[in-house]
């Protein structure tokens, strides 16, 4: 049985941009860095001549963990399509905030790039009770938040 989600795994290109982008923006901190690499991670991925490092990254106030993978062998190669909301498969991570208009205004004064407007979610009543968006983080991962007006 399922007792929940462990963690969420994120490749990047680079890897203290991509965790500067989560402890800034998302209250993430650091817990650890390790390299990665032997018999054990090739058998469990698949892949050969694996050397790579990974970034822990917690948020203590809702216990989401969040890997921040960096492959410097072998490199993989981004998938435009990845970043499009309609491409099947995983396609983004969600993030709930108290502080909705403070989260876009701090995102939008690093440049980062927004997939369309913030909208206001309708429910079935017609009242709208949620506020939420679309951006990318640094290597264009698909991610939202939502938070209520």
């Amino acid at each position: 049985m399922i007792a929940g989600i462990d963690h969420i795994n994120i490749v990047t290109k680079d890897i203290n941009k991509s965790v500067k982008f989560y402890t800034k923006h998302f209250n993430f901190k650091e817990t650890g860095r390790k390299r990665l690499s032997g018999n054990w991670i090739e058998n469990l991925t698949g892949l050969e001549n694996i050397d790579a490092e990974v970034a822990f990254l917690i948020n203590d106030a809702s216990d989401v963990k969040i890997e921040i993978l960096k492959y410097f062998s072998p490199e993989g190669n981004p998938l435009t399509s990845n970043s499009l909301p309609n491409t099947p498969g995983l396609r983004h991570i969600a993030f709930k905030t108290d502080c909705f208009d403070k989260l876009i205004k701090s995102l939008q004064n690093s440049n980062v790039k927004f997939a369309g407007e913030v909208e206001k979610v309708p429910q079935p009543t017609g009242r709208y009770k949620s506020k939420i968006c679309y951006f990318y983080d640094p290597d264009g991962t698909l991610l939202e938040i939502t938070g209520h007006s």
